[in-house]
């Protein structure tokens, strides 16, 4: 098994930070959520599971720095969401790309993920 992310200690500023990114990558107005909500979320992830799975989801779907965000939640939470979460059809190889990708930066399983590995290049 490969190397983990390692854990970093974020402070209430890159809270606060991640937290705007996140409302104006993920959010579109299609829920009641504010900036502040995030911030209740990151800090209190066990405190509503519910709302805190919807987070994930919607930083997993249309977060642009998604690995990062994630960085901001317990990893038991993120390894829970991840190895549970179902996949549809909608963006269903993309997300599928994005799921693997978590795996292999925090979790360091050695999944190979096309497109994203090293390869040999052809010489003339």
């Amino acid at each position: 098994m490969k190397p983990k992310a390692p854990v970093k200690k974020h402070t209430k500023e890159d809270i606060e930070w991640v937290s705007e990114r996140i409302f104006k990558e993920c959010f579109w107005g299609d829920y009641d959520i504010d900036k502040n909500n995030i911030i209740h979320i990151i800090e209190n992830p066990y405190e509503n599971m519910q709302k805190t799975k919807l987070l994930l989801s919607k930083i997993l779907y249309n977060g642009n720095d998604f690995l990062y965000y994630f960085s901001f939640f317990p990893r038991e939470t993120l390894r829970e969401y991840i190895y549970n979460k179902k996949v549809g059809q909608y963006r269903e190889k993309e997300i599928r790309k994005r799921i693997d990708m978590v795996k292999v930066y925090f979790f360091g399983e050695d999944i190979y993920i096309k497109g994203l590995t090293w390869g040999k290049r052809k010489t003339t």
